[in-house]
């Protein structure tokens, strides 16, 4: 009998201007050309197409960051710093797990910078919440820094942070749990060992 396909949902979140998420959509062809099923989730713009032009003002303006950045000092919860205007009752953080469950992933790789790292960390929260041990990778230029990366990282809600160009990564994590092998051979990548 042969084996299912492994799924990836690739997954944007707000906010990162009302531009296409490019990474996103360069891992999904280099996925399917190695024979694995991938789908592009740009929640970005979802919500920035529903939002209200003074509300799309207000979050993704040139000026405006700290209404998405990560409070730093909250070492055991994420949420949004202290001055921010948005909070996590305005997001459709529900609505986007849904979207995402309905494609029955295996893997869920979200693309992170600064201005959408909260809410990454806060869906990928809420999908792990829904499929306890999904996996999960984060990557992108945030990602891959070092206070960022460990950040992310000692929050345990995503399994590994990718450093570097991620397509050839993403592949090798791909057929490591297919073969439920070792992460300790990838190089470009950090995770939790032994806390």
């Amino acid at each position: 009998m042969e084996q299912e396909r492994i799924k990836i949902a690739l997954i944007h979140c707000p906010a990162w201007g009302p531009i296409p998420p490019l990474g996103s959509a360069s891992l999904k062809s280099f996925m399917i050309s190695h024979g694995y099923i991938a789908k592009c989730f740009d929640f970005n713009i979802e919500f920035y197409n529903s939002s209200s032009n003074s509300v799309k003002k207000s979050l993704w303006g040139a000026d405006c960051y700290n209404n998405w950045s990560l409070d730093y000092s909250c070492q055991t919860d994420v949420k949004f710093n202290q001055g921010s205007i948005i909070n996590i009752n305005s997001l459709p953080l529900k609505q986007w797990a849904d979207e995402i469950l309905f494609f029955k992933p295996d893997i869920l790789g979200f693309s992170v910078n600064l201005t959408n790292m909260t809410v990454s960390l806060l869906l990928a929260a809420e999908l792990k919440k829904l499929i306890p041990g999904i996996f999960i990778v984060f990557g992108g230029p945030n990602a891959a820094q070092d206070r960022e990366g460990n950040i992310i990282l000692h929050t345990r809600i995503p399994d590994i942070v990718v450093h570097g160009e991620g397509e050839e990564t993403l592949l090798e994590i791909t057929k490591i749990l297919e073969n439920h092998g070792d992460f300790s051979a990838i190089s470009s990548i950090g995770f939790l060992k032994n806390n």
